[in-house]
């Protein structure tokens, strides 16, 4: 019906069948959170955070509990105690996003913008791929009037299996590109598509034995990029003439000087195979995940609250 709202996106994230949540595998624990939801549904929040909070007490592992408990005392404007459960279920799961977009609401209700903004993006550097996860982001966004540095990189060579082996490398170049000679831009994507081939075939093979069938991996599309990047800067007079690049290349030379492809692809060169490498190295890189969001995808405020 035309609403494209963010809150209509997450309800859309419930189980299409209606089934309930289960908030613990323990029966007692369980029970408890589902009489405790009932009581927040029903509007009586002091009866509910004292649910919560027993549940937490049987299970000091549960990250809903701790959330929830938050989520209490935020919808009661306590909001610094809210701040110090929310931190509690994020040191539970740093990897669930729902406690970091939580903690930067209370923030941004206590007027710490710049502070709202870095839980608002540890949520994202969480769970980058879950539609919830960039909602907080998203209106933090709107209420500066800012957005998201998108770099557009546009495929200038594509690669694809041939039936029967072999690969194709298609150029999606410009015819002009293609017939001015030592183009640095043409020369480029030719090396990204002829590196990429090579995953195609052994090198797939040899650098994932276990895997059973090919699939473009952060490592190819990282590795094309570098290559692509070097090539880019090994032009005659590159400091001269690297202003006359295209923009999204000048980027590009920046994320890769920054040490921060890897994250730059699994943020704007991400299909459904590269997301597999998502956890990983995250859990091996999170700094580094972090830092280009930080730095480079989300603008910050002119002034900032200096708070």
């Amino acid at each position: 019906m035309g609403d494209t709202s963010q809150l209509l996106q997450v309800i859309l994230e419930t189980p299409e069948d209606g089934t309930e949540p289960t908030f613990s595998d323990r029966t007692e624990v369980n029970e408890v959170m589902k009489s405790a939801e009932a009581d927040f549904s029903r509007g009586d929040l002091d009866k509910a955070r004292q649910g919560y909070e027993r549940a937490f007490l049987l299970d000091p592992k549960n990250y809903d509990a701790a959330l929830f408990i938050g989520d209490v005392y935020f919808k009661q404007h306590v909001l610094g105690s809210a701040g110090e459960w929310f931190a509690q279920a994020i040191k539970i799961n740093p990897n669930r996003e729902t406690a970091y977009r939580y903690w930067g609401d209370a923030l941004a209700a206590l007027g710490k913008d710049d502070d709202a903004r870095a839980k608002y993006i540890e949520a994202v550097v969480a769970e980058p791929y879950v539609r919830s996860s960039s909602v907080g982001l998203t209106n933090w966004l709107h209420h500066h009037k800012l957005a998201l540095n998108t770099v557009q990189l546009k495929d200038g060579a594509t690669v694809s299996q041939k039936e029967g082996g072999g690969t194709n490398i298609t150029m999606n170049i410009s015819v002009d590109s293609l017939m001015k000679k030592g183009d640095p831009a043409t020369m480029a994507w030719i090396v990204y598509g002829g590196n990429r081939s090579l995953w195609h075939g052994d090198k797939f093979k040899k650098e994932f034995p276990n895997e059973p069938a090919y699939r473009r991996t952060l490592r190819e599309e990282s590795e094309s990029l570098g290559l692509m990047v070097n090539v880019l800067k090994e032009q005659k007079d590159y400091k001269k003439t690297s202003k006359h690049l295209d923009p999204s290349f000048q980027e590009l030379i920046k994320i890769q000087e920054a040490g921060l492809l890897e994250p730059f692809v699994l943020f704007s060169r991400v299909d459904a195979d590269i997301a597999k490498d998502y956890a990983p190295f995250r859990d091996a890189h999170r700094e580094n995940v972090r830092r280009y969001v930080d730095e480079f995808l989300v603008p910050k405020t002119p002034d900032g609250d200096h708070k």
